[in-house]
């Protein structure tokens, strides 16, 4: 959530869909994997369902067997990694970056989390909560997840009040 006076910024159109309004979310459900050297994008679709099932909740992760889901799922994924992969590093934004994760997801270090500080010109803001759960937490932990939300948004808001 940020006020954005830069219309000239690459994200400001594809993360803006309303550049009169005074306050922009942007809630990027980061795509890809914690492995550098293997973006989704370079993933066959095998691939991709295979490591999605690997970090999703074991309990559902028989969804991704279900091949509409699969087939519609595949080309979202697939965009936001290009985005993460080829835009974001180029053009840090001038929004805060909060980064939520679960403490189940393999391979995802804290560390490997803080790197999304690159990211964001607005480095104060920035911070990491890590939640109960595997890949998709925030299903499994919605109250706590949309409690530290409220928090975060109320924090921005009182941060960047001019």
């Amino acid at each position: 959530m940020a006020y954005s006076s830069n219309k000239e910024h690459p994200w400001f159109e594809i993360c803006h869909p309303r550049p009169s309004a005074k306050w922009q979310v942007f809630i990027f459900p980061a795509a890809g994997t914690a492995d550098l050297d293997k973006s989704f994008i370079m993933m066959t679709d095998a691939e991709l369902v295979e490591n999605l099932k690997h970090i999703s909740d074991p309990k559902s992760a028989e969804v991704f067997d279900y091949k509409p889901f699969v087939d519609m799922m595949i080309p979202i994924l697939r965009a936001d990694a290009k985005i993460g992969d080829v835009l974001i590093p180029s053009n840090p934004i001038n929004i805060p970056i909060i980064v939520y994760s679960g403490e189940k997801e393999e391979d995802l270090s804290e560390e490997f989390l803080n790197r999304w500080i690159e990211l964001t010109t607005v480095k104060d803001l920035f911070r990491v909560r890590i939640f109960p759960g595997h890949h998709n937490f925030h299903s499994e932990h919605s109250d706590q997840v949309l409690h530290c939300l409220k928090e975060d948004f109320n924090q921005i808001i009182m941060f960047t009040k001019v």
